[in-house]
């Protein structure tokens, strides 16, 4: 059926999802042994569940693009299930987006009430943002490969394990990228952040992140951005709500952990720059990556006075990434 209608999206993805028990696995994928993988019963253990999904994907992948030229020159193996994965997921986005603003106005009462109609779209993006943001933040298996990154250095992941990596650098980005296609009347400073969040995310796509120190440190700034996913649900519902009690509070808990995020990115930052410098070791594109991320914790400042005027019940302008 995939097949036939040329195109990618979740119907295809669930209609072969279905029949992944008759799919016979390939025998090694990224030189992952997916005989091992128990197609109907993966173990309870995560880490074979990790298994078990790569396999299962490098099937849907196949079955999905079997007649869609997606192998691009000079890209290996990994970088095109990348790309699929990349179209697939925005694709997916979309139409999430689309269905949830028809469902928000059909059984929300405050979300059909809103007036200009283009801030629905405003909310629509930050209910999806922190909701998956919320979901890595609250996933065992990204921070055990956060840690084995961050603090451990073990960029030289196995191949199944680095290819993980990037569907997760681009489940994080991807809501930025939908936004700059269906939510109206953004503000400059905000499209710059998403621009600059696509371009990081191509990056980190096709290239080996463990060569490199500048991309590791993209990484780690979208590591601690995503435990800020509450900040995204208060955009979202202060829409409707901002004179709620509740919604103090939400402010005040996402004030404190953006700015510990924060606080945590930069300090990180400013470290490996200084080391960088005085050891002669930051080379071009560490300072076009400073350059570049200086729009994005212009947002981030600007994000968190904001932040800090409603924690403290002193309603100023909109927040940069508003509406």
């Amino acid at each position: 059926v995939c097949s036939r209608r040329q195109q990618v999206g979740p119907s295809c993805i669930i209609i072969i999802t279905a029949m992944a028990d008759q799919i016979p696995p390939q025998e090694t994928l990224f030189g992952l042994d997916c005989r091992g993988t128990h197609w109907g019963d993966p173990s309870g253990n995560w880490r074979d569940w990790y298994a078990y999904l790569t396999c299962l994907l490098a099937e849907l992948n196949d079955a999905t693009f079997a007649h869609v030229d997606l192998s691009f020159t000079g890209f290996d193996e990994e970088t095109n299930y990348t790309i699929a994965y990349f179209i697939t997921v925005l694709w997916a986005e979309c139409l999430a987006f689309y269905l949830s603003y028809k469902l928000f106005d059909l059984v929300w009462a405050d979300f059909r009430a809103i007036s200009p109609s283009h801030k629905k779209w405003y909310v629509v993006a930050n209910v999806w943002k922190s909701l998956l943001l919320g979901l890595m933040t609250f996933s065992g298996p990204y921070w055990y490969y956060t840690k084995k990154q961050t603090l451990d250095g073990e960029y030289n992941m196995h191949k199944f394990q680095s290819q993980l990596n990037k569907f997760t650098i681009i489940n994080y980005s991807m809501t930025d990228v939908v936004a700059l296609i269906m939510v109206p009347k953004l503000p400059m400073s905000t499209i710059i952040h998403h621009w600059t969040s696509l371009l990081f995310t191509v990056l980190l796509c096709t290239q080996d992140i463990a060569s490199s120190e500048t991309l590791q440190m993209i990484v780690l700034y979208g590591t601690f951005s995503t435990i800020a996913f509450s900040t995204n649900l208060y955009l979202s519902l202060r829409v409707m709500y901002q004179e709620k009690p509740l919604m103090r509070l939400l402010a005040i808990v996402s004030f404190i952990v953006y700015a510990l995020a924060c606080a945590a990115n930069w300090t990180w930052h400013t470290v490996w720059i200084v080391r960088g410098l005085y050891r002669g070791s930051v080379g071009l594109w560490g300072l076009l990556y400073y350059c570049a991320l200086a729009s994005v914790v212009q947002d981030d400042v600007k994000l968190l006075q904001w932040l800090l005027e409603r924690s403290l019940n002193r309603p100023t302008e909109k927040p940069t990434k508003a509406e």
